[in-house]
C-alpha cells in the first residue's frame, strides 16, 4: 500500500484524486509537453477524469503507471511516475510545468521519489529516457545520479537511456 505523501523542502508529491483533473489538463497545454511528450496533450476534462480513474486504479495493485501529481504549496506543478517496460524493467518520468522550471523543482521530487518507488516496487534499478534535445531534462537525470548508457530510438526519434548509479 503506497503510503503518501512525499515531502520535500519545497514540494509535496501525493496521489491523484479527481478534483485535480483541470489542473492536470492545463499543464497538458505546456509547450514542453507537445514538444517533448505529445502523448501526453489532452483535450478534455472528460479525457483527463478517465486517465486519472485509471491512475487511481493502480495505486493499490501498484500497476504500471504509477503517477503522482506534485504540488509547490497548493499549485500542481507536474508529475513523476513509476512505468514498467515490456521487459518487466521499470523506467521513471517526470514533467515539470514551464512556468516552475530552472528552479530545481524537477530534481527535487525524483531525488525524494526514486528510493520511495523503488523501495515499493522492490527494485533495486530503473532507468530513465531523455529526448536527445531535451536538456533540461538531462540536466535533471544527471543531478540524480543517472548515467548515460545507451542511445536509442523511440518512435522515430533519438533518445538517451539512462541508469541510476
Amino acid at each position: 500500500m503506497l503510503n503518501f505523501p512525499i515531502v520535500t523542502k519545497d514540494l509535496t508529491i501525493k496521489k491523484f484524486d479527481l478534483s485535480m483533473a483541470n489542473d492536470v489538463l492545463k499543464n497538458s497545454h505546456d509547450d514542453d509537453v507537445k514538444t517533448f511528450t505529445p502523448d501526453e496533450y489532452f483535450e478534455s476534462n472528460e479525457e483527463v477524469t478517465d486517465l486519472l480513474k485509471r491512475f487511481m486504479d493502480n495505486y493499490d495493485s501498484l500497476t504500471s503507471p504509477l503517477v503522482f501529481p506534485i504540488f509547490l504549496n497548493n499549485t500542481n506543478i507536474g508529475y513523476v511516475q513509476a512505468i514498467q517496460l515490456v521487459d518487466k524493467q521499470w523506467e521513471v518520468g517526470y514533467h515539470i510545468a514551464k512556468d516552475f522550471t530552472k528552479k530545481g523543482y524537477g530534481s527535487q521530487a525524483l531525488k525524494a521519489f526514486l528510493p520511495y518507488i523503488m523501495k515499493e516496487l522492490k527494485i533495486n534499478k530503473i532507468l530513465a529516457i531523455a529526448n536527445m534535445n531535451n536538456i533540461g531534462s538531462i540536466t535533471i537525470l544527471k543531478k540524480c545520479d543517472f548515467v548515460l548508457t545507451e542511445q536509442t530510438y523511440r518512435n522515430d526519434k533519438l533518445v538517451y537511456e539512462y541508469h541510476l548509479k
